[in-house]
């Protein structure tokens, strides 16, 4: 099955009593609450500026991540078809789709994150993969920190070794290399890419998918989504939303 499914999407808005609407989300601005939970930020900090990997669980507070779920599931305006997924440019210089949850967060993640500090905002995605599809391939992102966080619950995930996490390289892409060299999914860049991990052989981090985890790196190290296995149904697919700092 293709992403693209339109019946199984409309069966699913059906089957919750969701009116499809062209109103577009234009209201940027921050809600009265606090999307994001407490921390020890001193430490997340500190392996961060270390390890330039950091990953933290529980993320968000409440069912803020389950309201990011629902977003995409019921609104699902996309702007770009890949084979395996759909994403939506979530960026407000670019969009007017935007969740005022979202707001909350990029604020929040500035204020809270010591290495953001003098980082700005950059752009913002939402990613939703066919039930058994292959992830975003190898690429890097022309940013400084990546924040990359899941909000499909495990009990919809086929947790198994090798499904549905990120992996990621800690090297950089070559100085003389262009964007299309390390962000493109053609299969002659691709092919570059493979050939430079294998011939320098950097460390590989392994993160596992859970709900409500929060991946933050280097955006520049190279890094690909796993494979995804979830179950059937469209509102088990794996969704997560990435954000990028300057």
């Amino acid at each position: 099955m293709s992403y693209n499914d339109d019946s199984e999407y409309l069966d699913f808005l059906l089957s919750n009593k969701v009116l499809i609407t062209t109103e577009e989300f234009q209201k940027f601005d921050r809600l009265p609450i606090t999307a994001i939970n407490n921390q020890d930020w001193r430490a997340v900090n500190e392996t961060y500026e270390k390890d330039r990997v950091v990953v933290i669980d529980n993320f968000l507070v409440g069912d803020c991540a389950d309201r990011l779920r629902k977003f995409f599931l019921f609104f699902n305006n996309i702007d770009d078809y890949y084979p395996d997924y759909g994403a939506i440019n979530l960026s407000k210089n670019n969009s007017q789709i935007w969740f005022p949850l979202l707001t909350n967060i990029t604020e929040e993640c500035k204020e809270l994150m010591p290495f953001l500090q003098g980082k700005q905002f950059d752009r913002a995605w939402a990613f939703i993969y066919n039930n058994e599809s292959g992830g975003v391939p190898v690429h890097a992102d022309p940013a400084a920190i990546n924040i990359n966080f899941w909000v499909t619950p495990d009990s919809s995930m086929n947790l198994k070794e090798g499904f549905n996490g990120l992996d990621i390289w800690k090297i950089y892409p070559p100085a003389d290399w262009g964007y299309g060299n390390y962000n493109s999914q053609n299969p002659v860049s691709r092919k570059r890419v493979d050939s430079f991990l294998s011939e320098n052989a950097p460390s590989k981090v392994r993160i596992e998918y859970k709900f409500n985890r929060v991946v933050i790196f280097d955006s520049m190290f190279f890094h690909q989504s796993n494979p995804v296995s979830s179950k059937p149904g469209y509102e088990n697919r794996r969704i997560n939303y990435t954000f990028l700092y300057k």
